[in-house]
């Protein structure tokens, strides 16, 4: 595998979204990002149980925080499920929780 040195510099005390197409490192990025930081909750929305599992109640997200209320939730593939960014909100606004999300726009998945 070719490993390519990133140019970008991620934040670490607020919450980023960060999109690109499929297959140009998101995660891989993120991964890296948060090696180090076990305080964080990490959601593959590519885990079809996962996703069914959020896409009927989104709100079931906070309830997975609330078990070890890490500093971070990195949720990567967040186009998957639309109505969970109203719980990030929320998230946000009334629990102080950092975010790390990403997502391809839909016109690129095929």
């Amino acid at each position: 595998m070719i490993k390519f040195d990133r140019i970008s510099t991620l934040p670490h005390k607020q919450s980023f979204f960060l999109f690109g197409a499929r297959g140009v490192g998101k995660s891989m990025l993120l991964k890296e990002h948060f090696a180090d930081n076990k305080n964080h909750l990490w959601i593959d929305l590519l885990s079809p149980s996962l996703e069914m599992s959020l896409a009927s109640k989104p709100e079931k997200l906070l309830e997975m925080w609330e078990v070890k209320k890490p500093k971070w939730i990195v949720i990567d593939e967040v186009q998957k499920i639309p109505s969970i960014l109203d719980i990030v909100h929320k998230g946000i606004e009334e629990h102080q929780i950092l975010f790390a999300l990403t997502g391809s726009p839909r016109f690129l998945e095929s």
